[in-house]
C-alpha cells in the first residue's frame, strides 16, 4: 500500500501501520511547533515528550509472541503512556505547587509509568540499561540493608515514586527536558537532511576526495562516516547506512572481512564527535556546564580532527604496506560488475547539494551565533532545507514526490526519537536516584581520593567507568550516568570543567567498538560476514588518537581551544599530530617503506614524547620521528634507484 513506501521495515498489519503513520507525523509536529511557534512550559513538554515517545515504542516494537496475554499487555501499556503524560499536563499546577502531596492514584500510575519505561528500554536497546535503572531503584530503596559507608537509611516506595513521577527532577528532569526540547528538533533536522539526500552527497564527496588514493576505499568509508555522523549522531545507524555501500566496495578491492568491518565501525564512532552537531551530547553537555552550544562545538574540532586523522593514517599505511589500490582498479573488472562511478566538483556543487546540506547548516549555525534559541534555530534549518528541497523541481510530477518525502521526515524523526526516548527516561531515574541516595558524591569521592595520589589515577578510574557503563547502552545514555558521576570528581582535581566532560564523552563514544559489549562491531562484522573480535580489536588500533587524546586535553586544555596564547596552542596541535601520524606508522608497519622492528620502536616512543606536552619531550620526539623518516626516505630511494640498482649487479 501507499502508507508502506514511509515506513520501510515496520512490521504489522495495515491498520497498525495507519496508527504508526498517524503518530509519527502528530509526534514530530510537537516537537515542531513547540520549538518554534509555541514552547510549552518543562513539565508539559517533557511529559507529552515521554508519553509519545513510550505510545510509540509499543507500536514499533510489539511484542513477537502469538499470545493473547502478552498483546493485551502491549495495550495496557500503551494506554499508561498516553495516561501517565495526560495526567501530568492536567495536574500539573499540583505537582509543581505540592510535588510530595500525593494521593493514591498518583503512586500507582507513576509506579506503572516506571514500569513501562523499564520494559520500553528493554525493547529498544536490550537488558543492559534497564537493569541498571533496575538496580538503582532497589538500591535506593533497600540501602539500609548494605553496611558500611555504601549504604544509606533507605527511602520508602511512596516518596520514591512522588520524588520520580511528580517532580521536575525526576523522569522529567533535565536530561529529558533537553531531549524533549533540543536534542528532538535536531533528530527531526537530522531526518530532513538524510531523507532530502546529504547521506548520497557524503558519499559523492568522499568518493571526490579520496576514491583515486591509495586505500580509497577505506578512506572513502572514513571521510563519508564522518560527515554522515554529524547529522545521525548514532554509531549503529551510522554503520549500516554508510557501511552497506563502503563494505561491499572494499570486499571487492580484496580488503579482508574484518578489516573492512574495523574500517566502518571505527569511522561510525568517529561521527559521534564531529562538529557541528554531534549527535545529542553535545546539547546536554552544553545544558550541564551551562555554557553556548557553540562554545562545545569549537572545543570539538581539533580533537574530533585527530580522531580523524589517527583513522585515515592508519588506513594509509596499511593501504601502503598491504598494496591495496584505489576505486580506480575497478574499471578493469568485468563489464558484469557494477562501476564505480566518481562525480565531478560540477555535479557536487550543484543547487541540490548546496541547497539542501550547506544552505541549512549555514542557516543554523547564523541563527545560534545570533542568540536565538538552539531549537528555535534548528527549527527555521529544518524549514530551509524542506523549502530548498521542494524548489528543486516545479513539475507536477517532482512536486508530488518531493512533498511525499517531506511527510517522511516527520516520519523518520519520530522513528529516530522514540529510540531514545525509554532510554533518556531511564538515564534521568538514574541520575535522579544518584543524587537522592548520595552514590555519585560517594563515587566522585572515591576518584578524588585516587587523584590524591595520581591524576593519571583518577582519569584511568573515569575512563573505566564511562567504558563500562557505556556496554550496550548508547552513547547519550552512558555520557550522562558517566558525566553526573566522574565529572564532579576530575573538576574538583582542577581539570578544566569542559576538558572533564570531554574526557567522559570520549569514552563514552568508544564504549561502541571496546570488547565485550562492542554493538557497532558486532553490526559491522556481520554486514562483512567477519569475526567480530578481530574487527573490534582492529577498530580499537584504527581508533587509537580517541584513547589518548582525552589524557591530552585533561592535562593541557589547549586542544580544546580555550587555554593558552596563540602559538602555545599551534605548537601543542602540530605536536599532537606528529604523535598521531608517528603512531599511526608504528601500528601499521610502515612509513615511507616497511619498518623493521627497531625502527617501530623509535616511532613508537616518538608518538608518546609528541603526544605527551612537554615541550622538551616534544622536541626529542620530532627528532625521533626524523630520524626514522630519513633514514626510510633515502633508504627506499637507493634501493628503487635504477642506477643504484644496476652497480649493485656489476
Amino acid at each position: 500500500m501507499y502508507i508502506d513506501r514511509y515506513l520501510e521495515g515496520v512490521k504489522g498489519g495495515q491498520k497498525t501501520k495507519v496508527v504508526i503513520f498517524i503518530t509519527a507525523i502528530l509526534f514530530s509536529l510537537f516537537h515542531l511547533l513547540t520549538a518554534g511557534v509555541q514552547p510549552l512550559t518543562s513539565l508539559i513538554q517533557a511529559s507529552v515528550h515521554v508519553g509519545f515517545g513510550l505510545f510509540m515504542t509499543y507500536l514499533l516494537y510489539p511484542t513477537s509472541s502469538k499470545s493473547n496475554i502478552k498483546r493485551i499487555v502491549d495495550y495496557l501499556f500503551m494506554a499508561v503512556a498516553l495516561v501517565t503524560g495526560a495526567y501530568v499536563v492536567l495536574n500539573v499546577d499540583r505537582f509543581i505547587m505540592d510535588p510530595f502531596g500525593y494521593t493514591s492514584l498518583d503512586i500507582l500510575l507513576g509506579t506503572l509509568l516506571i514500569i513501562v519505561i523499564l520494559d520500553a528500554s528493554r525493547r529498544t536497546v536490550g537488558w543492559s540499561v534497564p537493569i541498571m535503572t533496575l538496580i538503582m531503584i532497589l538500591y535506593t530503596a533497600y540501602g539500609q540493608w548494605i553496611p558500611g559507608e555504601w549504604g544509606h537509611g533507605g527511602m520508602g516506595w511512596e516518596f520514591i515514586v512522588s520524588g520520580l513521577y511528580m517532580t521536575g527532577t525526576g523522569i522529567y528532569g533535565q536530561t529529558v527536558l533537553i531531549v524533549a526540547t533540543t536534542i528532538a528538533i535536531f533528530l527531526i533536522f537530522g531526518a530532513a537532511l538524510e531523507a532530502t539526500g546529504a547521506s548520497n552527497s557524503f558519499m559523492g564527496l568522499a568518493l571526490k576526495l579520496t576514491g583515486k588514493s591509495t586505500g580509497g576505499p577505506a578512506k572513502v568509508a572514513v571521510v563519508s562516516s564522518a560527515m554522515f555522523g554529524t547529522i545521525s549522531g548514532n554509531t549503529a545507524a551510522n554503520v549500516v547506512v554508510t557501511g552497506s555501500f563502503t563494505i561491499p566496495l572494499m570486499r571487492r578491492l580484496n580488503y579482508p572481512g574484518y578489516y573492512a568491518a574495523a574500517v566502518e565501525t571505527s569511522s561510525s564512532t568517529l561521527g559521534q564527535i564531529m562538529p557541528p552537531i554531534m549527535g545529542a551530547s553535545a546539547f546536554i553537555m552544553a545544558q550541564f556546564l551551562g555554557i553556548s552550544y557553540l562554545n562545545i562545538i569549537v572545543a570539538a574540532i581539533i580533537p574530533a580532527l585527530l580522531f580523524t586523522l589517527g583513522i585515515f593514517m592508519t588506513v594509509h599505511f596499511d593501504a601502503k604496506k598491504r598494496n591495496y589500490g584505489s576505486i580506480e582498479i575497478l574499471d578493469n573488472e568485468s563489464k558484469e560488475v557494477e562501476k564505480i562511478v566518481i562525480p565531478s566538483w560540477k555535479e557536487l556543487l550543484n543547487y541540490k547539494n548546496i541547497g539542501t546540506l550547506v544552505l541549512p547548516i549555514i542557516v543554523l549555525l547564523i541563527f545560534i551565533g545570533n542568540g536565538f534559541t538552539i531549537q528555535l534555530a534548528c527549527f527555521y534549518a529544518v524549514l530551509i532545507c524542506v523549502a530548498s528541497f521542494l524548489l528543486q523541481d516545479f513539475k507536477w510530477s517532482g512536486i508530488k514526490t518531493r512533498l511525499s518525502t517531506s511527510v517522511k521526515v516527520l516520519v523518520i524523526g519520530a522513528q529516530t526519537m522514540t529510540i531514545i526516548v525509554p532510554l533518556i527516561a531511564c538515564s534521568q531515574i538514574i541520575v535522579s536516584l544518584l543524587g537522592k541516595t548520595g552514590l555519585a558524591v560517594k563515587i566522585g569521592n572515591l576518584i578524588v581520593s585516587l587523584g590524591s595520589n595520581s591524576i593519571l589515577l583518577s582519569l584511568l578510574a573515569a575512563a573505566i567507568l564511562a567504558l563500562i557503563l557505556g556496554m550496550g547502552a548508547p552513547t547519550t545514555a552512558s555520557y550522562v550516568l558517566g558525566a553526573s558521576m566522574a565529572a564532579p570528581p576530575l573538576i574538583a582535581l582542577g581539570i578544566p570543567p569542559i576538558a572533564a566532560h570531554f574526557f567522559i564523552l570520549y569514552f563514552a563514544v568508544v564504549s561502541a567498538i571496546t570488547p565485550p559489549v562492542c554493538s557497532a562491531a558486532f553490526i559491522a562484522a556481520a554486514m562483512a560476514e567477519a569475526n567480530w573480535v578481530k574487527t573490534a580489536l582492529t577498530a580499537m588500533r584504527m581508533s587509537f588518537a580517541a584513547f589518548i587524546v582525552p589524557f591530552i586535553f585533561a592535562y593541557n586544555s589547549s586542544l580544546l581551544l580555550v587555554e593558552g596564547t596563540g602559538s602555545e596552542v599551534i605548537i601543542d596541535i602540530v605536536t599532537a599530530i606528529l604523535g598521531v601520524i608517528s603512531f599511526c606508522a608504528m601500528s601499521s608497519g610502515y612509513f615511507m617503506r616497511n619498518s623493521t622492528i627497531y625502527e617501530r620502536i623509535i616511532l613508537g616512543i616518538a608518538a608518546i614524547l609528541l603526544i605527551v606536552p612537554v615541550w622538551y619531550l616534544s622536541i626529542i620526539g620530532v627528532f625521533m620521528l626524523l630520524t626514522v623518516f630519513f633514514i626510510q626516505y633515502f633508504g627506499h630511494n637507493v634501493i628503487n634507484n635504477p642506477r643504484t640498482l644496476s652497480k649493485s649487479k656489476e
